[in-house]
């Protein structure tokens, strides 16, 4: 169980960072269950295999980096969604 705990964490820091990366933000190695997201070289957020985004006051501190910050929320509750959905869905059978 503990195995497939971690394949689903790192399915989901995977996803979470291509869209990310497609939306111009940089994603680091994960640390601590938290996956590092910056935007214009500095750090923005965390977000944690949940699906919870985690960021610190001083981290924002301009209407843009709150726009950026919206913007990778919305990203990781849709990716979040998207692999739960994923994860329930039943098995495809090839015939022929």
């Amino acid at each position: 169980m503990k195995q497939n705990d971690s394949r689903n964490r790192t399915d989901f820091f995977t996803e979470i960072g291509i869209a990310l990366r497609r939306d111009g933000y940089v994603t680091s190695v994960p640390d601590n269950g938290l996956l590092p997201v910056s935007a214009d070289g500095l750090p923005l957020c965390r977000i944690r295999e949940t699906g919870s985004v985690r960021y610190r006051d001083a981290d924002i501190g301009s209407a843009e980096r709150e726009t950026a910050l919206r913007k990778v929320v919305q990203a990781t509750e849709t990716v979040s969604e998207y692999m739960k959905l994923m994860d329930a869905a039943p098995l495809l059978k090839a015939q022929g």
